[in-house]
């Protein structure tokens, strides 16, 4: 790696931080202010508003990232080759010889490494902060029944339906679970007065305890 790729690459991480920062500032002061309100009541039981606010943005720092790193990259690009630009770097470098096909390399590389890190976000760290991830302001200790949409379990194709869920509890109000032909011979469909969601342990697949 030369001077010139250490350079490039350096103003374009900058210009990654900054872009970065400065949306991510920018949505939590609208977001926090707009759910100030629950916020200052779920400090009571979450040990202050500040705890309160890490345990809520921080998982939602991470799907922000998800959701915004294509746009970061392409901005902080383009912004470090027009800094070259206007500071009269760009020519130059040029009139040293170097082609402009060779200046795009470290940001296109710098731009992979970006989406790399965007891929790892989204399978491997994400997914360990579903849970807060599904929760919204108005119910962030999941104390409020959230309606249920019916939806089929693709692995097992049970049609799975209820009244409402608790995300405290993991717990389904009124389950109705609708077989497949497959599993006809327990009965068409399974109800209870809840279903509580077993996490897979050693010898048993995760799924519903009905009670």
């Amino acid at each position: 790696m030369t001077i010139i790729d250490r350079y490039l690459l350096g103003s374009f991480a900058k210009s990654l931080a900054i872009c970065f920062l400065s949306l991510t500032g920018l949505y939590l002061v609208i977001d926090a202010f707009s759910n100030l309100d629950e916020f200052l009541l779920y400090s009571e039981r979450g040990g202050g508003i500040f705890r309160v606010l890490a345990e809520y943005y921080g998982a939602r720092i991470l799907a922000f990232f998800d959701l915004t790193s294509s746009v970061l990259a392409l901005i902080a690009a383009i912004f470090t080759l027009t800094w070259l630009q206007r500071h009269n770097e760009m020519t130059a470098l040029l009139a040293a010889g170097i082609p402009k096909s060779r200046l795009i390399r470290p940001l296109i590389g710098g731009v992979l490494a970006v989406s790399l890190l965007a891929i790892a976000n989204r399978e491997i760290v994400i997914p360990q902060f579903q849970d807060r991830l599904t929760r919204n302001a108005q119910d962030w200790y999941g104390d409020h029944g959230q309606s249920l949409e019916g939806r089929r379990d693709h692995e097992t194709q049970i049609f799975m339906e209820g009244r409402s869920t608790f995300a405290n509890e993991s717990r389904i109000l009124a389950p109705r679970f609708r077989l497949p032909p497959g599993l006809r011979q327990f009965g068409k469909q399974i109800v209870a007065a809840n279903a509580y969601y077993q996490a897979p342990q050693e010898g048993r697949p995760g799924g519903y305890l009905f009670r």
